[in-house]
């Protein structure tokens, strides 16, 4: 092998790399790159940076909010998973300058051209380094609303009935539980309203399936607007339906007058087509703790109330 190359047989010295620009362009270029959103605020809660993606985000110019307070966010409402107005000091931003690392923080932002969307917010304090003290905070907001309208759909499924769109069998055990338990902290009062059609097999019969599920959710809608917002309304199967009404602190009676409101909506005749489907509706009634000690009891006893009645009918 040669030892003597001449200079103009040696390799060629590599290109130095290109430099960079101004740090600040270089920072502005790299958060405008992301597909996250990024507000970065000083101590006193004022936007010192905000990138391209929160103004998509927001379907509005964010870029005016830099000088101002994150409170001025181009949305119409910012709003908890339980839709209630979410509070300044539980935003991530604000629990991230008190010193807070705040991971998977989930909203729902109504824009100001009305549509909504679901956010999950990850907020971190910044912290020098001879200090423990934010000297800001930073925080991502990332679009989740497609994860979230998925999952619940799949919880609404999972605990409704398909037919009639009330609770199912699962929802019905699991709210009345907590219902339970509630009402014993707070000695409050629970009843449960076991409702059968009697008849039902016979509009099955006479008029076929498809008129017998036009009754039954006939019978759902009028259930649901027969009761309390705040109550529930399921349906375990077949022709039986359960009420839970919820949270009985109020004047004595109160249980009574929304049985009787319910066998009330029940006497009107169903129009299915040109048909007019009279059902005659036995209505069981029990309370917690006077008629049972627990849920499932509960149950039974409602259960017991309502063969009761049919037989005294």
């Amino acid at each position: 092998m040669r030892d003597d190359l001449t200079e103009s047989e040696l390799p060629a010295a590599p290109a130095p790399p290109p430099a960079l620009p101004h740090p600040e362009l270089t920072a502005r270029t790299v958060l405008d790159a992301l597909q996250e959103g990024v507000v970065v605020v000083d101590a006193a809660g004022v936007v010192a940076r905000v990138n391209e993606a929160v103004s998509r985000l927001c379907r509005a110019d964010a870029r005016g909010l830099v000088g101002h307070p994150i409170t001025q966010l181009p949305v119409a409402m910012v709003r908890d998973p339980a839709g209630e107005p979410l509070r300044l000091e539980e935003a991530p931003l604000t629990r991230a300058l008190r010193g807070e690392v705040v991971r998977g923080h989930l909203s729902e932002i109504e824009r100001l051209d009305g549509t909504r969307a679901w956010i999950e917010v990850n907020s971190n304090p910044l912290v020098g380094p001879e200090t423990a003290v934010p000297y800001g905070a930073v925080s991502t907001y990332v679009d989740v609303t497609e994860r979230v309208e998925r999952e619940r759909r799949f919880r609404h499924e999972a605990d409704h009935d398909p037919l009639t769109g009330v609770a199912n069998r699962r929802r019905l055990v699991r709210t009345l539980d907590a219902a339970v338990a509630r009402a014993r902290r707070h000695e409050h009062g629970v009843a449960a309203l076991a409702v059968d059609l009697d008849g039902f097999k016979a509009v099955n019969d006479r008029h076929g399936h498809a008129a017998g599920d036009e009754v039954l959710r006939e019978v759902a809608r009028r259930l649901v607007g027969a009761v309390r917002e705040r109550d529930l309304v399921s349906r375990p199967g077949g022709d039986e339906f359960v009420l839970l009404l919820v949270d009985l602190g109020g004047p004595a009676g109160m249980a009574e007058r929304l049985r009787d409101r319910v066998e009330r909506v029940l006497q009107e005749p169903i129009q299915v087509g040109e048909d007019r489907i009279a059902l005659e509706a036995a209505v069981g009634l029990a309370c917690f703790p006077a008629d049972a000690a627990d849920a499932a009891g509960l149950l039974r006893a409602a259960d017991a109330a309502m063969y009761a009645r049919k037989r005294a009918a």
